[in-house]
């Protein structure tokens, strides 16, 4: 069984989905970056543990797919009838950063985020 990059703990993936490769590439992309730089595990580890108890809770699988902005994920919710109960990004922040490529992040925040964060 494949497991997630969560350097706390390890998340089984029996409750994640890729919609197809290039989301696949990019959560490899995106969790390959977060074990290499300290700064970063803690928002990825944080981002995932969230994800997993949303969908234990509303009874469904996550659902990813890649996002159009660099280390970014958008993310559903399915439930078993194929229904979305809810959905959102795990968007990268840090554009001026060499983790990105230089790219701007594409979202507002309220703080200083360094690492990713759930949009909804």
């Amino acid at each position: 069984m494949m497991k997630t990059v969560c350097l706390e703990v390890e998340l089984e993936m029996d409750w994640i989905t890729f919609r197809n490769d290039l989301a696949r590439e990019r959560y490899d992309e995106a969790a390959t970056l977060a074990t290499k730089h300290d700064v970063l595990r803690k928002s990825w580890d944080d981002c995932w543990k969230t994800l997993k108890n949303l969908s234990i809770n509303l009874k469904g699988k996550l659902e990813l797919v890649q996002d159009f902005a660099p280390m970014s994920l958008a993310w559903a919710i399915i439930r078993e009838d194929g229904t979305c109960s809810f959905n959102g990004g795990l968007i990268f922040h840090g554009g001026n950063e060499e983790w990105s490529g230089g790219f701007p992040t594409l979202a507002v925040t309220l703080d200083n985020v360094t690492g990713w964060s759930i949009h909804t």
